[in-house]
């Protein structure tokens, strides 16, 4: 797709950007697709593009609910989540010509690699994995039944009927939902009075712009969040946002033009976007060579994660050798650990257990626990919640005393606890459709030869498979020296030193697994 087209809109509405210093070009799929490259070598803080808050595409800027009419774009739920900029996002781009943003929906991807839009045979290639349960399309499908149907139904000056089954189809609605997920940001939608206090505020520290974090994570990048604040959110948090009401919620979805064109990598961060009050800078956060990349991130999540929300995935060497992403996680529910201890029937068909699980729920316990890529080739820790919360489960006695003192109980490994781990993480093992040992030789084989799919989610199962298979191998050496018998000590002799040392070594493995 030819990029000056979209530079002389994007000029021309007031926006800048430095061409002598980066272009537009398509890359390999392996490094992003298209993405900005430099042209020359740029330094720290230089300021690549700046985009006009006017430029953003928003249920605020977009003209279409103030035709629709406020109180009935309340009544039909459009305030809330993101039906609403789905909404006018599919509307501005039926406007063709007419609408101000053309030039940017013309650069716009209309086939995404999602797999929101796979086959069910791709799809079963995920299996196992906590991708396909993510996607949210039953619900994502609710909501077009639900908001957008009626919404659309009634207004036949603004959505002419001939357009419905093309311009305004579930279609329609799960790509522009889906480029909201992987290309949208969150802005503080401040007033000006905010704008001119944080202002004083960037002068008073010195600091001359604010740091709006990463690209989005579902839409979830806390755009004019200040430097202290977090700026990763899950995308849950993000439509939990969006779903409250207007009186009540400061933040802003929005589409940025430009912004959105950077490709991204693990740890390879080299811009950031920052805020002013009326524009967004795209800044260096480091001296970039010519002909390198720009990179922004999404803040580094697992290959699950990528291809969920950008259809791409990390593939680059790992600490330990191979090739993956460094920040690869595997979940673990706890409904997998409850099967673990014998416990026969549903959680609902056992009192006992259903009350250790609200109590655990109730103190702030989570339902799936994450296991993370060791930092480096021999560093592995079982998460102190998982260990938590299999006490509470096993342990008669940690159950009364948690309930007690209402404590949860402090994070311990012995025997019985690592052995429903262990028996849990078999079971976690088994409901991928393959082996580690098959998918490694596919990988070896015939990866550049299987579709893009599939190419991807072999990428995300073997990733999560090392995982597991690096802390199946940890339990069991944990718990292989617990069950190593107490040496005894001899009544003389050099034997009773060379016993004590042996004792003494066993019981220090043991004190630093606690």
């Amino acid at each position: 797709m030819e990029i000056q087209p979209f530079f002389s809109w994007f000029q021309s509405h007031n926006g800048y950007v430095d061409t002598s210093t980066m272009d537009v070009i398509q890359f390999p799929p392996s490094e992003g697709g298209r993405g900005a490259i430099a042209l020359k070598d740029i330094p720290e803080g230089h300021v690549l593009f700046s985009v006009p808050r006017t430029l953003l595409l928003s249920t605020q800027t977009s003209l279409l609910p103030s035709h629709f009419g406020i109180d009935a774009w309340k009544n039909f739920g459009l305030h809330k989540g993101w039906s609403g900029l789905i909404l006018c996002m599919m509307w501005e781009a039926a406007q063709g010509s007419e609408s101000k943003w053309k030039p940017y929906f013309d650069i716009l991807p209309t086939k995404l690699d999602t797999p929101m839009f796979w086959s069910d045979a791709d799809l079963a290639e995920l299996a196992g994995t906590s991708v396909v349960e993510k996607l949210g399309k039953e619900e994502a499908e609710n909501d077009y039944r639900e908001k957008i149907v009626p919404a659309v139904s009634t207004r036949p000056d603004l959505f002419p009927k001939e357009d419905l089954t093309t311009r305004y189809s579930i279609n329609t609605f799960h790509l522009m939902g889906n480029l909201i997920l992987s290309r949208s940001f969150t802005l503080d939608d401040q007033d000006e009075d905010e704008d001119e206090e944080e202002e004083e505020k960037e002068h008073a520290t010195g600091d001359e712009h604010q740091d709006i974090g990463n690209t989005s994570l579902g839409s979830a990048m806390d755009v004019d969040a200040p430097i202290s604040a977090t700026n990763e959110h899950s995308e849950e948090e993000a439509n939990e946002d969006g779903d409250d009401d207007e009186e009540t919620s400061t933040l802003e979805v929005a589409m940025v033009p430009l912004a959105d064109i950077l490709n991204a990598r693990y740890q390879c961060e080299n811009v950031k976007l920052f805020y002013e009050p009326d524009c967004l800078k795209m800044i260096s956060t480091r001296p970039i060579k010519t002909g390198e990349q720009i990179w922004n991130t999404y803040g580094d999540p697992p290959n699950s994660v990528l291809l969920r929300q950008y259809g791409h995935v990390d593939y680059i060497p790992l600490l330990e050798g191979g090739l993956g992403n460094p920040g690869d996680v595997v979940e673990l529910r706890a409904d997998l650990l409850v099967q673990s201890t014998g416990a026969e029937g549903s959680i609902e068909d056992n009192p006992d257990m259903k009350e250790r699980i609200e109590f655990w729920l109730e103190e702030g316990g989570d339902d799936v626990f994450v296991l993370e890529a060791p930092s480096t080739s021999t560093s592995i820790e079982l998460p102190p919640a998982l260990l938590s919360f299999t006490q509470l489960i096993q342990s008669e006695a940690e159950w009364e005393r948690a309930k007690s003192k209402g404590k949860l109980p402090k994070p311990k490994a012995n025997i019985d606890t690592l052995k429903i781990i262990q028996e849990a993480l078999a079971r976690r093992s088994k409901a991928y459709p393959t082996t580690l040992e098959e998918d490694t030789q596919l990988e070896s084989t015939s990866l550049n030869s299987l579709s893009l799919n599939r190419r991807h989610a072999l990428v995300v199962r073997i990733g999560e498979k090392k995982i597991l298979e690096r802390y199946r191998e940890k339990v069991s050496e944990m718990i292989k020296i617990m069950e190593a018998p107490q040496v005894k000590k001899p009544a003389r002799g050099g034997g009773k030193r060379k016993a004590d040392r042996d004792s003494g070594e066993i019981r220090k493995k043991r004190k630093e697994m606690r």
